[in-house]
């Protein structure tokens, strides 16, 4: 798991890089409106409003021939042809209309980025969990066993299975289309009200963190995921009838991993998230192959205040 989870911060890294690349174009966006404008002035209502309604050609078909070539997903690549050959945009939009548009589209290329990204890692995490739980299970009765390679039906089913209630694309499409709500609500309130520029950057930039703890929780939980549905396949494939839930004991350890650490549960009666891990976002607990029942002892864990067993 632990394994599992370090791997994924180069991919969070890279998804993180992505969001700050979101924030510059939008700066860039905010700038060609306040260029004609002296920032520290500030302007009022009625200038905010008579700018924004001003009519401006519309940008659209550029924005989208400028991403579309970027995009990696096949989903995401036929919603901007999709987008792009539907009922013809007008020729000339408001500035505000032109905003927002540029804003919701940034962030479906900034979804496309972060499905491609985690999508590769959950993969990577599918066959490694599964051959390297293959390998431990071996070396640990010391004795090799006749395995199949990873089929991809078993790969497809562990990646496409909605386990917690909705498949994680959903969640990446849901949670850049809530991002760009917000921030195209920042902006245009901000304009409107005259707010200082200096003081709608740091709401951006706040709102663009929300954004990223989002994708980081999502990213390290489907990991979780992944990680323990393939090692659950190695193990049956092994012949494994029950596991035993292994938290990681620490001062981080949640109440439920705690109270679940050391239980066994039969492979043909696991439930994720009810009696096997992933118990909540961000979960760290694994599970491991029960061999012999009659051997299992007492786990024994160090206090990290008092140093004690």
């Amino acid at each position: 798991m632990h394994e599992a989870q370090r791997n994924a911060n180069q991919t969070i890294f890279q998804i993180v890089e992505a969001y700050n690349g979101a924030v510059k174009n939008l700066d860039s966006e905010i700038h060609k409106i306040f260029k004609n404008f002296k920032e520290s002035n500030g302007m009022n209502e009625d200038e905010a409003k008579r700018l924004l309604n001003q009519t401006i050609s519309n940008p659209v078909y550029e924005i989208i021939n400028k991403i579309l070539p970027h995009i990696q997903s096949e989903k995401m690549r036929k919603w901007f042809e999709k987008k792009i050959n539907a009922q013809p945009y007008k020729a000339r939009m408001t500035r505000a209309e032109a905003l927002k548009e540029s804003i919701y589209l940034q962030f479906k290329a900034l979804a496309d980025v972060e499905l491609a990204k985690s999508e590769a890692l959950y993969l990577n995490t599918i066959k490694e969990s599964y051959y390297k739980t293959a390998y431990d299970f071996q070396k640990g009765i010391g004795y090799g066993i006749h395995m199949a390679a990873l089929s991809e039906h078993t790969m497809k089913s562990i990646l496409n299975y909605p386990w917690s209630g909705e498949h994680y694309s959903n969640r990446v499409w849901n949670n850049t289309d809530y991002l760009a709500k917000q921030l195209n609500r920042i902006v245009t309130s901000g304009l409107l009200s005259g707010k200082d520029w200096r003081k709608m950057s740091k709401e951006i930039q706040r709102q663009m963190d929300v954004g990223k703890f989002a994708a980081n929780r999502l990213i390290r939980t489907e990991v979780a995921y992944m990680n323990e549905q393939s090692s659950i396949a190695s193990m049956q494939d092994n012949g494994t009838e029950a596991v035993e839930i292994l938290a990681t004991l620490d001062k981080r350890t949640s109440q439920i991993c705690q109270k679940k650490d050391g239980d066994i549960v039969p492979i043909d009666e696991i439930k994720i998230g009810v009696n096997h891990p992933p118990f909540h976002p961000h979960c760290r607990s694994t599970s491991v192959p029960v061999v012999d029942m009659a051997g299992m002892g007492t786990r024994i864990a160090r206090d990290p205040d008092t140093g004690e067993n």
